[in-house]
């Protein structure tokens, strides 16, 4: 639990302080590899074709197959990530299956 809450401090503090606030936006138009704008670029390249979200579907897959806890909590960790970054679609589907793996019993 403490994980989930972690990752979703985190995804929040880089949606309303890195990707959301128009004056970084205008500063990394211009130079879009350097620096901090080239993090921040990086991270808008993931939301290009919902990237986090399908990292989170296939960890969820794979912990419901294998019955790996590390693998559920990636999945638990990237699914977060993935529905307050804009990945929602794919992502809530690898955080359910990913809480599915992680109530079942682990090897």
């Amino acid at each position: 639990m403490l994980t989930l809450a972690l990752t979703l401090a985190l995804a929040l503090a880089l949606r309303h302080f890195v990707v959301e606030p128009p004056a970084i936006g205008h500063a990394c138009d211009v130079a879009r590899w350097q620096g901090g704008c080239a993090a921040r670029t990086l991270l808008l390249m993931t939301f290009q074709h919902q990237q986090l979200g399908w990292i989170a579907l296939a960890c969820g897959a794979l912990a419901l197959l294998t019955r790996r806890a590390v693998v559920g909590y990636a999945g638990l960790v990237f699914g977060c990530l993935g529905i307050v970054l804009y990945s929602y679609d794919t992502a809530a589907f690898g955080l359910l299956a990913s809480m599915l793996a992680l109530c079942r019993p682990q090897r």
